[in-house]
């Protein structure tokens, strides 16, 4: 037997590359150094959190008639930056309740891998 206990404390968004799904944490919009906390410290909080904030891009994405959300991998020098993922629809912006649950059954996510 074996426990799988999310120690994450901040949300993020996972996003398809290739051949695995990367994580991106979401930030503050007005001061992108810092990443939004989960005031609550509560995985239901930070689940809803990851939601929504799924929800928001996909109405961006959609609201601009575009099939790409653009993610940050250095924001630090921002060089090659930012990066195109496509995020039509929640398969490929998934959340971390859904990647580690996945990890548990031995899968990378419950979606099928995505193939760009």
């Amino acid at each position: 037997k074996c426990l799988v206990v999310n120690v994450r404390s901040d949300p993020c968004l996972f996003t398809f590359d290739s051949h695995d799904w990367l994580p991106y944490a979401i930030r503050e919009y007005s001061s992108i150094q810092h990443v939004v906390e989960n005031q609550h410290q509560s995985g239901i909080d930070l689940q809803d959190m990851e939601v929504k904030c799924r929800e928001d891009v996909i109405s961006i994405v959609k609201a601009k008639r575009e099939s790409v959300f653009y993610f940050y991998d250095d924001i630090t020098f921002f060089e090659n930056q930012p990066i195109a993922r496509k995020a039509t629809a929640p398969d490929y912006l998934l959340v971390g309740e859904e990647i580690y649950n996945g990890a548990i059954v031995g899968k990378h996510g419950i979606r099928p891998s995505l193939k760009t």
